[in-house]
């Protein structure tokens, strides 16, 4: 066995869906509407298809490419 330093289970174990942001940053999720913060990215992410990480333990990470 290895330790596992960096929690590669958590990626190999979430349950991964890509969701469409709308007008104002909202991107659906299990019913409740997460509204996007602005990013040094980009100034919005209105139409961008973004990657909704579930954890096991029920965080939720927005991903933008390999951006989280």
């Amino acid at each position: 066995f290895v330790a596992d330093r960096h929690e590669a289970w958590r990626e190999a174990l979430c349950v991964i869906e890509e969701r469409t942001v709308a007008n104002d940053n909202p991107v659906a999720w299990n019913g409740r509407r997460l509204q996007l913060p602005e990013s040094r990215l980009r100034p919005h992410f209105v139409k961008a298809v973004v990657r909704l990480h579930e954890y096991p333990d029920g965080t939720v990470s927005v991903f933008l490419g390999p951006h989280r």
